[in-house]
């Protein structure tokens, strides 16, 4: 029975993190219908049915989870095995679609399109590894004085480097990436911020992205992208 209560905190607990760093509370997804997108073990959801909450939390996920084998039906009954570049939902399905650590880019378009009218998408972090292939590209063009063609090989040399090795990440690319958030202050990072979310909105076509930073000051700042949709 103990056993039973610390792993319903545990996941309670795991929710309320996954909330904190996408700016919302509980209260904010009363009577709504949500999606989290790449939900892994659908703890959201797992969490909202353990606590009672009058509201609707979809999961996709393109990967089958275990975890889902033992969650209670009303959770289990609305789990999608599916790739969120392509949702299997209506448009206009939902007041909320979540992205905490999963998508990306990738799904945005989706996401607007199963949100209804005056609903939001909400993603966390703004950006994990391509935010620090950006820090470090502005520090070696804007600080370093580097040419923009030979940073961007040097950044696809990385990328390789970590792809190929299954996530290994080289030495000197920890140096670079050290360096480069010592040199660039606060309002540089930040600005950094702003134009990868604005090469968001070009990519997608999705002008009106919002963002809320966790800690302006952090060595590395970052936080939750907002979009709201108007029409």
């Amino acid at each position: 029975m103990e056993d039973n209560v610390e792993q319903d905190l545990s996941v309670i607990s795991r929710a309320e993190t996954i909330l904190s760093n996408l700016g919302l509370t509980w209260d904010d997804l009363k009577n709504k219908n949500v999606l989290d997108m790449a939900s892994g073990s659908s703890t959201l959801a797992h969490a909202a049915s353990m606590l009672g909450m009058d509201t609707k939390i979809f999961s996709v996920d393109i990967d089958r989870q275990k975890e889902w084998v033992g969650l209670p039906k009303d959770v289990k009954s609305k789990i999608v095995q599916g790739d969120a570049e392509k949702l299997p939902f209506a448009d206009e399905s939902f007041d909320i679609v979540l992205d905490h650590g999963g998508m990306g880019i990738l799904g945005f378009n989706e996401a607007a399109r199963t949100l209804r009218l005056g609903g939001q998408f909400r993603m966390f972090p703004i950006g994990g590894q391509i935010l620090e292939y950006w820090n470090i590209s502005f520090f070696l063009t804007e600080i370093e004085g580097k040419e923009s063609a030979v940073v961007q090989q040097l950044i696809q040399k990385f990328d390789q480097q970590i792809s190929d090795a299954n996530g290994w990440i080289p030495s000197e690319y920890i140096t670079l990436r050290e360096k480069a958030l010592t040199a660039l202050s606060s309002d540089q990072k930040i600005e950094v911020i702003e134009m990868l979310i604005d090469r968001y909105a070009q990519m997608t076509e999705m002008p009106l992205f919002l963002y809320e930073l966790k800690d302006p000051m952090a060595r590395e700042p970052n936080g939750v992208m907002i979009y709201k949709k108007s029409y």
